[in-house]
Order: C-alpha cells, then structure tokens, then sequence
C-alpha cells in the first residue's frame, strides 16, 4: 500500500499559514495570508488543495507545491466581511464558505475569482456544514438559526431555531448522516431526529428550547439511509456542554463522540447521549478548534495560548505541541489523514 502523507495546517492572527509534520512537530512550511487573520482553514479530500479563510478573503493554495513561490493559485472576490467557514465538495466540484456579511457562497476551485451561487442568511453566518450527500448545505448564524439550503432547489428549504436569541457557533455533521451537532455560542447541546415530511418540530420542543441559554450541543439523529429531501429535523434532547461561550463541536468519525472547545480553556468530550467522558484541560486560554483523526484516536487543538496540540484520546495526555513561538492566537486547524 502507498504511504499516504499525513496534512496537517494551522492559521491565526499573525497572518500566516503553517504546514506541521505531525508526528515531530516541526513546521514544514509557511504561507503569507496577506493582511488578515487566518479565519478557518480547509483541505480537500484527496490532499491537493488548501481553502483559507480571512477577513473578506478567500485564498486557494496547492498543497504539493507546484506554486514555488507560495502564492495561492486563486483568490476569490466576493464577500465582504470576515469568511467563518469553509469546505470543499467531495468530487472537488465547488466549494463553500459562511461570512459575517450574511452569506452562503459557491465557488469553482478550477478557474474564475467571482461565486456562482449566492444565498442570503439575513445575518451574520458563523458557521456552515455539508452534509454527506453534496445537496444541501447547513448553516448556523448570529441571530440563532439553523438553515438547511437545498442546492438542487437553490434555496433555503427549512429553517430551526434551537434557542431563541442565541447565536448558533458551530455545527458538525457525521460522515453518514446520522448526528448533526448544533453548538451554540453561550455553550448548550440539543438533539434532533430525521422524520418524514408532514412531521415539523413540535411545539412543546420548540417552547423548551426558548428557555434554554449558554453553550449548549445541540444534536440531530439521522437514520439510514442518507436523509431525502423531504425529511426534517426533530429535536430529541439536549445537555450543556460548557458554562463559557462554546467555540466548536465536532463529532468523531466512528460517530462516538462529540468533542467540544470553550473560552473556559477546555475540551470535553461526550458520548453522542450527552455524557461527559472526558475533559481535556492543558490549554491555558480560549481553545477556538479542534479536529479529530480518522481514526478517532487523537484530536489537534488550536488555542488563544499560541499553540495548536495533538492528544492522545485513550490516555488524555498531549504528546505534541505545535508552536511557532510568535504569541499570537492560533485560530483555527485542519487536519486531513486518511487514506483515501
């Protein structure tokens, strides 16, 4: 079998990206981001590309190296606020970002600088996922919903609101389509089920949800097979995950576990039921993202104390420490180490 290489960036406001060796912790590479903070990163399937994101840009860099001079090889025009997230289409076909201007925007990673797909959120998006069958994008925005555009439709098919008032921070799909991690900014974790299209959210959820405040998880079941067009979201239950804003969830890839980052300096992980199995807790400041392995043994943290680090899930421990020793916030992490 042909040895597949391990990629591994992180980006912060010191305007640079950086490229680690993961095992050793020494930094292979570095990337100017130009004026701006990095915002999120993102790696596409097969290895080959890395999406950036920052205040207003969008920056498209080759991974392998072709670009000698480590300029990226496409930057995108278009929003016009901070870009919050972004991702890449399985086939890379397109690929997606949220921003604080109040938008949803496709672009085409082959050629042209300008989106060929614009939705409006009506507030500032803080974050964006696809979901597993490349149809539909979920969105989370500042004034607290949940979105779900269908792109065959080209429009906003259904729309949650877990808790009233409060911004929706992050929101993590599993490879198969059946959780759906909603974390909200003030730190709490609702549940919701996939059911069929005459089946809305009921009332009495809808009720609960608006008294609920603070950085909850909210997550929603999907059952085999992929969810259809015509399926909603129902909510099934909720935990509070941290007392201080909550910065990001995301779930493992063998579906077991929701980790979860804080302004309280910690992560904490738990079972997709809502129980907390463990707290991940040598950070010393605000801990803004984290990304599990393929394997879902080992997670990689980026943090306000100016380092991003590997743990060790099965012992809690950090084996690596990734610094460049600029004491600047690292922001934001990707990670790509499967096989595939």
């Amino acid at each position: 079998m042909a040895y597949t290489p391990v990629i591994l960036a992180t980006g912060g406001y010191d305007h640079k990206i950086r490229f680690w060796e993961a095992t050793t912790g020494a930094c292979t590479k570095t990337l100017s981001f130009g004026e701006s903070q990095v915002n999120c990163l993102s790696i596409s399937p097969d290895k080959s590309l890395l999406a950036a994101g920052g205040n207003s840009q969008l920056q498209l860099f080759d991974i392998k190296g072709s670009s000698s001079d480590g300029k990226p090889l496409i930057s995108y025009e278009g929003h016009s606020g901070n870009v919050t997230a972004v991702g890449f289409q399985r086939d890379l076909k397109w690929l997606y970002t949220g921003s604080e201007d109040g938008t949803v925007r496709v672009w085409d990673p082959r050629s042209g600088t300008s989106s060929t797909r614009t939705y409006e959120c009506g507030s500032s998006v803080n974050t964006v996922a696809l979901s597993p069958n490349q149809a539909e994008l979920i969105t989370g925005d500042q004034n607290g919903n949940v979105k779900i555009w269908d792109l065959s439709a080209d429009r906003c098919r259904e729309e949650y609101v877990p808790a009233q008032d409060v911004p929706v921070r992050s929101i993590s799909i599993s490879f198969d389509a059946s959780l759906v991690a909603v974390g909200s900014h003030k730190g709490k974790v609702f549940m919701y089920q996939t059911t069929s299209e005459k089946v809305r959210m009921r009332p009495r959820d809808a009720r609960k949800t608006m008294k609920e405040r603070g950085g909850k998880i909210y997550i929603f079941s999907q059952p085999h097979p992929l969810p259809t067009k015509q399926q909603k979201l129902e909510i099934v239950g909720d935990f509070q995950a941290h007392n201080d804003y909550l910065l990001k969830c995301v779930i493992s890839p063998d579906i077991n576990v929701v980790a979860t980052t804080s302004a309280d300096k910690t992560i904490k992980l738990w079972s997709t039921s809502g129980k907390l199995e463990t707290t991940l807790a040598q950070h010393q400041r605000w801990v803004w993202d984290a990304v599990f392995s393929a394997d879902s043994l080992y997670l990689v943290s980026a943090s306000s104390d100016y380092t991003a680090r590997l743990w060790d899930l099965r012992t809690g421990e950090v084996i690596r420490l990734y610094s460049a020793g600029n004491n600047l916030a690292v922001t934001c992490v990707a990670l790509n180490d499967s096989e595939s």
